[in-house]
C-alpha cells in the first residue's frame, strides 16, 4: 500500500499509480487531508486534469480536490489585488523590496498563482528602518501590526494583517533580513541580493524576485527555519527545489553552487536537495550534491537547529564583543513592557513578571 505522500509526488512528477484509481473510505480522507497539509490540492488537481483523467477517478476524489482549488482561487484573486495595492503604495513611498518565497515563486514558478498557496505575503527591505517606514505604511492603509520587541538586534521581521472580508485575513511580512536570525542574515547584504534579482509585473505594478539561483538558496535555508516547527520537508517545498532545480541552466547552477559555497552555507543546501531528491529525480542537482557537500563539510554548523535555543547561540556567536553579547541576552530575556504587556495581554503590573517566566520557558523549551 502506497502512503498518501508518495502517492501525490508520483502524480507530480507525471506518474498515474494505480492505487489512485481506486481511493475510497479511510484512505481517499487521508489522502485528501495529506493534500492540503503538504499544500499541493490545487497543483495535483491541475496535474490530474492535464493528464485527462479526471472523468476515470473516483468522483469524490474529484469533488475534494476541486473544491479545494476552487477555494484557493478565489482566495489568490482577493489577494493578488491586495497586494497589488500595497506594493503601489510602497513604490510611490520610495521604498525598495524584493517579493520573496512562496508569492514570487507563485508567479515565475508555476503555470497559475492559486496553484502555490502561501499563508503570507513575504517583503524583504534593505535595513529595519526601511521596513519599519513600509509598517507605517501598511497601517495608514488599514492594516494592523503585531506587536514586535524593539530593541538594537531586533526585530527583524514585522507582522501585519488586513481583514478583506468573507473570512480572509491577509498577512504580511516584511523582513529587514533575509532570515530571520543574526548570524545567517548578516551574511546577505541587501545590495548582493538586488543583484540577483530580477524584474516581474505584479498586476501591473513593477517589482524584484529572486533570480531562479537566489530562489533555490532561499528554498534551502527556508528548510532550515521551519526545522524547530517540524514542517521543514512539507511536499509544496520540495516541490518548489525540484522546479527551480529543473529549470535552472548550467550557468545558473554555477551561480547557486558559488553562492552557497561563498556564504558558508553549502550543507544546509545539500541537506535540502537531498530530502528533494527522495521524491523527486533531478540529474542536475545530483551532479551538485558533492560539490555542496565538499564545501558544507568546511562550514560552522551551530548545534541544536531544530531548537530555538540552538539558533539563539548561533546569533551570540555571531556578535564579537562581550558587550554586545550581554545586550543581546538581556533583550532576549527581558524585551519591553509594553511589548510584554501587548504580546500576553498582561493589564496589571503584578503579572508582568509572570510573563517574562512563560517567555523564558519558551526560549529555552522550543
Amino acid at each position: 500500500m502506497v502512503d498518501p505522500l508518495s502517492l501525490q509526488a508520483a502524480i507530480l512528477r507525471g506518474e498515474l499509480p494505480s492505487e489512485l484509481f481506486a481511493l475510497g473510505g479511510e484512505r481517499l480522507d487521508a489522502f485528501l487531508a495529506a493534500a492540503d497539509a503538504e499544500g499541493v490540492s490545487a497543483l495535483l488537481r491541475h496535474r490530474l486534469a492535464a493528464a485527462g483523467v479526471l472523468e476515470t477517478l473516483p468522483a469524490a476524489l474529484v469533488e475534494g480536490l476541486q473544491g479545494a482549488a476552487l477555494a484557493l482561487a478565489a482566495r489568490d484573486l482577493a489577494r493578488r489585488r491586495e497586494n497589488a495595492r500595497l506594493f503601489a503604495r510602497l513604490r510611490r513611498s520610495g521604498l525598495d523590496f524584493l517579493l520573496l518565497k512562496g508569492e514570487a515563486l507563485a508567479h515565475t514558478l508555476y503555470p497559475a498563482p492559486h496553484l502555490r498557496p502561501r499563508l503570507d505575503t513575504d517583503l524583504l527591505f534593505p535595513d529595519r528602518s526601511a521596513a519599519q517606514a513600509a509598517v507605517a505604511a501598511l497601517l495608514r492603509l488599514g492594516y494592523a501590526a503585531t506587536p514586535a520587541p524593539e530593541g538594537r538586534f531586533g526585530p527583524l521581521q514585522w507582522e501585519c494583517s488586513r481583514d478583506l472580508g468573507g473570512g480572509l485575513i491577509h498577512w504580511v511580512d516584511l523582513h529587514a533580513s533575509l532570515c530571520n536570525n543574526l548570524w545567517l542574515g548578516c551574511r546577505f547584504p541587501f545590495g548582493e541580493l538586488i543583484h540577483h534579482s530580477q524584474p516581474l509585473a505584479y498586476e501591473g505594478v513593477a517589482v524584484r524576485v529572486p533570480t531562479p539561483p537566489l530562489a533555490l538558496l532561499h528554498g534551502c535555508l527556508h528548510r532550515l527555519a521551519n526545522l524547530r516547527a517540524g514542517t521543514a520537508d512539507r511536499l509544496i517545498w520540495r516541490y518548489d527545489l525540484w522546479r527551480l532545480a529543473e529549470a535552472m541552466d548550467e550557468g545558473e547552477w554555477r551561480t547557486f553552487l558559488t553562492l552557497a559555497a561563498h556564504k558558508g552555507v553549502a550543507g544546509f543546501c545539500a541537506e535540502a536537495l537531498a530530502r528533494m531528491l527522495e521524491f523527486f529525480p533531478s540529474s542536475a542537482a545530483e551532479r551538485a550534491l558533492p560539490h555542496l557537500a565538499e564545501a558544507g563539510r568546511r562550514e560552522w554548523r551551530p548545534p541544536g537547529l531544530d531548537r530555538s535555543w540552538g539558533h539563539y547561540l548561533a546569533d551570540l556567536k555571531s556578535l564579537p564583543e562581550l558587550s554586545a553579547r550581554l545586550a543581546y541576552l538581556r533583550e532576549l530575556a527581558f524585551p519591553p513592557a509594553a511589548y510584554m504587556r501587548a504580546r500576553y495581554g498582561i493589564r496589571h503590573g503584578w503579572l508582568l513578571p509572570w510573563s517574562y517566566l512563560r517567555r523564558l520557558g519558551r526560549v529555552l523549551g522550543k
